[in-house]
């Protein structure tokens, strides 16, 4: 048996008609198929056995067979009929229909052929089982005729084939009338679906023409209401302050304004533009507005800063559109909050601004650290050979401290520039705040009140101490010049973790656990324009000889060197308050200590050492300054002439003393050179500066020690005495 599936009914187009019409279409006659199903399984099981009356008066003889014929036939369609009912099988009801109409056809057909074939009278069943089946399932034509050709095409094989041929014109006449029959039905077939799919279309045409009046109707009557509500909603959820301005006065703000200016709806109404302006900038704003207005254009975007109900300004960026209001002119104004941003990139103009300097330091730093290195080196000389009562030694030891001063105030042009690296280890950040604070109490007047608030369960920081007490000393140091007339210093520690939020305000920081060091004073406090700059090189309020305004410069490089972060609050008045983050140490291992000096002298025995510098007084001096120890020197004033030395001498030589900054080769270079003669041999690095991260670079590229210029001789000397030790041990 062959049926013919839901996917094939939709592939069979009807002719000029859009196919998802037909879709439509049959998707709307599956309730109709459900219940044409059930009304003709219905008719199947009552009637068949219905008409057994007939086979008693037709064929007593074959009664019971046919009967038993009929009954199966019955009980099938009721059971089709059940199943149809209980089941939601949808458009697959159809097989169910096609079923019986095969199960009673066939019966029908054995009933034919049992009867003779070509002179009974059942071929009437047969029209009635066609006609059914036509007029009942409203299935596609085509479904149907197929359907009715495979059942015809068996009615006319049996009786061909089974029954004998002797009545052949009846058989002839009686097919004929089925042929006729089934024929009509099918024709009346086609004309019901053409019916029942032209009723469809005009069905979905007055149901769409009904749904767009519909739609047309509601669009006119709520048409102003709607467009007021998008209107509402669009500036109601915008990320920007928009409002409109006419006359001057602040008209329609959306719930961002109010946010962002922290006033309320009724408060904004008696305010004006210009009274959310800083007052700096006010004048340029209002004529920017103004020739807007006059002239009708729409200026470019304009960044200039506001201020909010609680006097705090805040960046924004302002477009600006002229409009028609109430009938009056008037403009449109959107204002984006920008203030994070512009804190993020006067951070990045602070950068640069150390980039800058650091750039200028490291050009100098090197030369006028040789002049330091010499006239401290000869200081110290002179020194060595006059005795404390000396008339001259007072003078000579205050230009030798004067020598260290500059020294220390290239190094701080340097660390601000971050051209000096961090000594980063673990520490306890308590223990270094309660022995620098233990330290300024000289420098305290007794007017001024320390107090101390440091968490117990502190986490130890991953920085550089001496660095770190720079800082804490600043601070303190400039807390007490805003305290003339006295007040309180509180230094607090505390742990903080650093979420991404407070890393997406504050440049050069990741997310994670560090140490918050809050400093705060009672002092003076500062004003806006002053607090905007305190960071900046060389800037300073104290007065002239009295600051070098490399303080707090200071501070932000050597924190911003740390990872760190440091911001700062203040109001004329009301102190200052500095906040400052550092990173929390991830090993807190501690470092383990220098080798001491076993017998403590810095004398050698003779042996040879080679010193590499570009400065001729400089060489001049450590050669002097060596063979007064007992060593034996060896200078070059070029990497090039120094491995040339080497090599020659490279038998007698215990020892390197190689500068960084030279002509022509260099000194890291001339590093490379000469551990590729000699892997073991013992090099100090000694230079004015190094890049970040060059040190370690050095050390692992197989430098033995690194010296900062300018040096104390017993610094170099310490450091030549290990070396040699370890060779000697070795």
């Amino acid at each position: 048996m062959c049926f013919v599936g839901h996917q094939e009914l939709r592939d069979w187009p009807v002719r000029s008609f859009d196919p998802e019409q037909i879709f439509r279409f049959n998707a709307a006659q599956e309730p109709l198929i459900r219940e044409r199903v059930s009304l003709i399984l219905l008719l199947g099981c009552l009637l068949v056995p219905l008409f057994g009356w007939l086979d008693y008066l037709l064929y007593p003889a074959l009664f019971n067979r046919f009967m038993a014929y009929r009954l199966v036939a019955s009980l099938c369609c009721l059971l089709l009929y059940l199943a149809n009912k209980n089941w939601n099988l949808g458009y697959k009801s159809s097989y169910l229909g096609i079923s019986a109409f095969y199960l009673v056809g066939l019966i029908i057909i054995k009933m034919i052929a049992d009867t003779g074939g070509y002179d009974t009278s059942y071929y009437a069943g047969l029209n009635l089982v066609f006609l059914g089946f036509c007029s009942v399932l409203p299935l596609h034509p085509k479904i149907l005729t197929f359907h009715c050709i495979l059942l015809y095409l068996a009615y006319i094989f049996s009786v061909v084939l089974i029954c004998p041929s002797d009545r052949i014109s009846l058989f002839l006449g009686n097919n004929m009338f089925v042929f006729s029959t089934l024929a009509i039905a099918l024709v009346a077939s086609v004309v019901n679906h053409r019916l029942r799919f032209s009723e469809h279309l005009l069905l979905e045409e007055l149901e769409s023409t009904r749904r767009k009046l519909e739609a047309y109707s509601k669009s006119l009557e709520s048409t102003v209401e709607e467009s007021e509500e998008k209107y509402r909603l669009v500036v109601d959820h915008a990320n920007d302050a928009i409002f409109i301005l006419q006359e001057q006065g602040i008209t329609f703000p959306n719930p961002k304004t109010l946010e962002l200016f922290g006033y309320s709806e009724k408060e904004l109404l008696d305010l004006s533009l210009s009274d959310l302006v800083f007052p700096e900038d006010r004048a340029w704003v209002m004529a920017k507005c103004q020739s807007m207005m006059e002239q009708g254009d729409s200026p470019s975007m304009e960044s200039f800063r506001a201020v909010n109900k609680n006097g705090d300004v805040l960046w924004v960026d302002m477009n600006s559109v002229p409009i028609r209001w109430m009938g009056q002119k008037a403009s449109i104004h959107f204002l984006r909050d920008v203030t994070e941003r512009k804190k993020l990139e006067i951070e990045l103009f602070q950068a640069q601004k150390m980039e800058a300097v650091g750039t200028l330091a490291g050009g100098i730093a090197h030369d006028f650290n040789n002049l330091l290195q010499v006239i401290s080196g000869y200081l110290q000389i002179v020194l060595m050979n006059k005795s404390s009562d000396h008339p001259d030694y007072h003078p000579l030891s205050q230009i030798e401290k004067s020598a260290q001063r500059a020294a220390e105030l290239t190094r701080q042009l340097l660390l601000y520039g971050r051209r000096v690296e961090s000594e980063l280890k673990p520490i306890d950040l308590n223990d270094l705040v309660l022995r620098v604070s233990s330290l300024l109490e000289r420098v305290i007047p007794k007017m001024i009140r320390m107090e101390m608030r440091l968490a117990a369960d502190l986490m130890k920081i991953s920085a550089d101490p001496m660095q770190i007490e720079q800082v804490i000393m600043n601070l303190v140091v400039n807390a007490r010049d805003a305290m003339s007339e006295g007040g309180r210093i509180t230094i607090e520690t505390k742990n903080f973790t650093m979420d991404k939020e407070f890393c997406r305000k504050h440049a050069g920081v990741t997310p994670g656990p560090y140490v918050l060091l809050t400093l705060s004073d009672t002092g003076s406090g500062m004003s806006r324009d002053v607090l905007e700059r305190i960071f900046d090189p060389f800037y300073t309020t104290k007065e002239k000889g009295k600051g070098t305004g490399l303080g707090l410069a200071i501070v932000y490089s050597i924190i911003k060197n740390h990872r760190g972060a440091v911001t700062c609050q203040s109001k004329p008045g009301h102190g200052t308050t500095f906040h400052i983050y550092l990173p929390a140490a991830l090993d807190e291992r501690v470092a383990p200590s220098e080798p001491g000096m076993g017998d403590g002298t810095f004398q050698g025995n003779g042996e040879t050492i080679l010193f590499v510098d570009d400065d001729k007084d400089l060489l001049e001096l450590t050669r002097e300054m060596l063979e007064t120890y007992n060593y034996k020197a060896i200078s070059a004033e070029t990497g090039e002439e120094g491995l040339e030395v080497y090599q020659k001498h490279m038998d007698i030589i215990d020892l390197v003393i190689l500068d960084l900054n030279m002509p022509g080769m260099g000194g890291a270079k001339c590093l490379e050179e000469l551990l590729r003669i000699n892997p073991g041999l013992k090099v100090i690095i000694a230079t004015g500066y190094l890049q970040d991260g060059q040190k370690e670079e050095l050390l692992k590229a197989g430098a033995s020690a690194y010296v900062a210029k300018p040096y104390r001789f017993e610094t170099i000397l310490r450091e030549i005495k290990v070396l040699l030790q370890k060779a000697g041990s070795s």
